[in-house]
């Protein structure tokens, strides 16, 4: 595992890269590490960071994530995603919705929901009339926010700012299971909330009682791999979907995706 410290020193030590080509079609040595090049780079800007910070983030692949939307979901469902509404947190992911689509940086440091400051990929700059495949520094608001990844740093999230955006399947015992270790403890966020039901609706915020997720490994079951087993047959027999792969990936810190018999696997709660 890494620390937002060591994170932060390998994104600042982009700033100021030009990539080559067009906007449009996009050249960059995150793309080459990657595997799309040219391609857009945000997200494997962030990718290559926390590779070279020795903890690659495994969610699309073993190397990280291309596709902005792909990784947002990936926090969604770890239950470590925030929305716009929060004071992120140096090392937290903040992803962007604009007009010409989704985007992805790292957050360097904020006072406030809307006073920013984060490191971007596949950026533009205004001053050097690039309309992007740059990487740069950027002050900005929550304008164009639509939430925050909080990353494992040395094996725990980020300690989050007292509240919970539920999403689409969620449920108070899945949510107390998740911040605090125990379904059973999902009357503590009734209570917090002044819920007189169990019903919950997406986009409501919760206040969640000490936000102290558990570290993942705590409450893993394991899986001993056998001749001809895949991380993606792994997934779909155990967690009930073959994509979920990259969550075994990730959870066991692996650098590719070949397995080998008699090697155990930590399994993410399905």
């Amino acid at each position: 595992m890494t620390t937002a410290k060591k994170l932060l020193d390998v994104a600042r030590g982009q700033i100021g890269y030009n990539g080559t080509g067009s906007s449009d079609n996009p050249s960059s040595k995150f793309g080459k590490f990657y595997g799309i090049d040219p391609g857009h780079w945000c997200a494997m800007f962030v990718s290559w960071c926390f590779s070279q910070a020795g903890s690659p983030l495994h969610i699309e692949t073993p190397k990280g994530f291309a596709l902005v939307a792909a990784g947002r979901a990936f926090y969604v469902r770890e239950h470590r995603f925030s929305g716009p509404d929060i004071t992120p947190k140096p090392g937290d992911l903040v992803f962007f919705k604009f007009s010409t689509g989704n985007h992805v940086g790292i957050v360097e440091s904020a006072t406030s929901p809307s006073a920013i400051v984060s490191i971007q990929g596949n950026t533009n700059d205004a001053a050097q009339g690039r309309t992007g495949n740059c990487c740069r520094r950027k002050k900005h608001n929550n304008r164009f926010v639509t939430g925050y990844g909080h990353p494992m740093f040395d094996g725990v999230p980020q300690p989050q700012t007292g509240t919970y955006t539920v999403v689409a399947g969620d449920t108070l015992s899945k949510i107390a299971a998740s911040f605090l270790g125990n379904a059973a403890r999902y009357p503590e966020i009734m209570a917090l909330n002044g819920l007189t039901s169990t019903v919950i609706r997406v986009g409501l915020k919760l206040k969640i009682p000490g936000l102290s997720r558990p570290k993942a490994a705590a409450t893993a079951t394991t899986y001993t791999v056998k001749a001809g087993d895949t991380l993606w047959d792994i997934a779909r027999t155990k967690l009930g979907n073959g994509n979920r792969w990259p969550e075994i990936s990730h959870l066991n810190h692996l650098l590719s995706t070949q397995i080998y018999k008699g090697q155990v696997l930590k399994l993410p709660a399905r």
